[in-house]
């Protein structure tokens, strides 16, 4: 790893962590991959720029993070887990978007698994907001397949305070 001025690290090759990583400043993968062992948790203002991957047996119910404690996934008990899960956060609007998108973006490439069903929580920055004012407490989560899709407004909450917005009955 190596520390840059802006209290960031950047990994100079894939690494794994096993324990309790506490974020004070954001990880740079590059094209690396920062490997999450199943007993790894996060904490922390910080976020994992590029990718994360957790490859272990998902415990139904419970909450994995990816870098940020807000950035979770938790599979119910519906179907066949998948054996891995990458998630890569980018620091741009989402391509094949308008404009008015939040600059995140993240990517999450289930490995297997079939009929499953999880609970997906997703973070972003206010500095990562569109210059347009926004009632944050109705955002949603879009996901791409062809063209933009949001997710049931049902199925999700948004926390502004926190930056967070969650969303139940993901299935791809």
């Amino acid at each position: 790893l190596a520390q840059n001025t802006t209290n960031a690290l950047t990994l100079s090759r894939n690494a794994t962590v096993n324990q309790k990583i506490t974020l004070t400043g954001d990880i740079n993968t590059g094209s690396y991959v920062l490997i999450l062992g199943a007993a790894s948790t996060a904490e922390g203002t910080g976020d994992i720029w590029g990718t994360t991957r957790r490859s272990h047996t998902f415990t139904n119910g419970q909450a994995y993070s990816y870098g940020n404690s807000n950035v979770s996934i938790a599979f119910s008990a519906s179907g066949t887990h998948p054996s891995q899960v990458d998630v890569k956060l980018t620091k741009s609007q989402p391509p094949n978007y308008n404009n008015n998108a939040v600059g995140r973006y993240y990517e999450i490439t289930p490995t297997g698994g079939s009929g499953y069903s999880a609970t997906l929580g997703l973070r972003y920055l206010d500095s990562e907001l569109p210059t347009r004012s926004y009632d944050e407490s109705k955002f949603r989560l879009l996901r791409y397949n062809s063209g933009w899709v949001a997710h049931p407004v049902e199925n999700t909450t948004a926390v502004p305070a926190s930056n967070y917005v969650e969303c139940t009955s993901v299935t791809a």
